[in-house]
């Protein structure tokens, strides 16, 4: 294990859940803050389903911590059918999903909110790949969670003529073609 005999031992004692999607945070050392374990369950049973919605539960817990930055241990989660540019891409759309929170119906608070800036990756594949796999994935996510944005915005805020503006700023912005339909 990269963690040394320490974390069996953890394990074997219970300090560290396995069971499928439960989070344990360790405390680390000095340099690294502290470490999130993910329990699998059974690596053989593994999926890319409870792989993403593991990863969203990190999200969560990532955003609960108000952190801006972490490291993946990529081979950890790999298996046969899983390879570590799947992981990534998983973990990027993930952890974007997880890391959601509904902006518009928050109290207010003193603390701001994190904003993910930087991940790290820990693994024997190719770097390159595996950075674009994990933000493909994260691009994925982020999508999905302006989509959720939108969807929970009242309708006296986000009218059809704002939501169409937001269409053409988006077609503008990524170069590609809209056609914004007038009432018939």
């Amino acid at each position: 294990s990269c963690f040394g005999e320490q974390v069996e031992q953890w394990i074997k004692a219970g300090d560290i859940a396995t069971a499928e999607k439960k989070i344990t945070k360790v405390p680390f050392n000095s340099k690294v803050e502290r470490v999130l374990f993910i329990g699998l369950d059974d690596a053989k049973s593994l999926t890319e389903k409870t792989l993403r919605e593991s990863f969203g539960l990190v999200g969560k817990a990532l955003r609960e911590a108000n952190l801006a930055s972490f490291t993946l241990w990529v081979d950890s989660f790999v298996t046969e059918e899983i390879t570590a540019d799947d992981v990534a891409y998983l973990a990027g759309e993930g952890i974007a999903l997880g890391h959601f929170a509904v902006a518009n119906y928050k109290t207010t608070s003193n603390k701001e909110d994190a904003m993910l800036t930087s991940a790290s990756f820990v693994t024997t594949a190719d770097m390159d790949e595996v950075a674009a796999a994990f933000e493909a994935g994260s691009i994925y996510g982020d999508a999905t969670n302006s989509a959720r944005d939108l969807v929970n915005l009242p309708p006296n805020i986000l009218t059809a003529t704002k939501l169409a503006d937001y269409a053409a700023e988006l077609a503008e912005q990524y170069g590609f073609d809209v056609e914004i339909l007038g009432k018939a």
